[in-house]
């Protein structure tokens, strides 16, 4: 049984502190040890065997680690967001800029460069703040 107790050690050693589930947890499976020894005439290696067997593996049981795993991806999604935005607001700066020169250009009588240069400046705001918002991200998850 000394094999069960290191079993359930070892589901335990990434979860918090809970005596009172694993004495639980260890109980249900010598249960389940004596009766296949009782029931189905095994051996008590084989029982051993076949309850833990059944009941899968640590890594079945890795919540945290799942737990890791998943913020990991969140954060690389994260990240690929923010660079198609970035993107995305660097083409469409680049865009307004242009329908803003040329309504400058042909709609007033005389070209004022330092409107264009105002409007282009304000919109201009849009990419910086998410290539900074990117840089954040990337410094998160270093």
């Amino acid at each position: 049984m000394k094999r069960i107790d290191n079993f359930v050690e070892r589901l335990y050693k990434h979860q918090p502190d809970d005596a009172e589930s694993k004495e639980a947890l260890k109980q249900m499976l010598y249960e389940k040890v004596d009766d296949l020894v009782r029931d189905e005439k095994l051996s008590l290696e084989d029982a051993i065997n076949r309850t833990i067997e059944d009941f899968g593996d640590e890594t079945d049981y890795d919540l945290i680690g799942l737990a890791k795993e998943k913020r990991r991806y969140k954060r690389q999604k994260t990240l690929r967001h923010y660079r198609n935005d970035l993107l995305f607001s660097v083409i469409a700066t680049i865009l307004i800029g242009c329908i803003v020169m040329i309504a400058n250009y042909t709609l007033l009588e005389t070209y004022f460069p330092w409107l264009s240069f105002i409007v282009l400046l304000g919109v201009l705001f849009w990419p910086l703040s998410l290539f900074y918002k990117l840089m954040n991200r990337r410094g998160d998850s270093k």
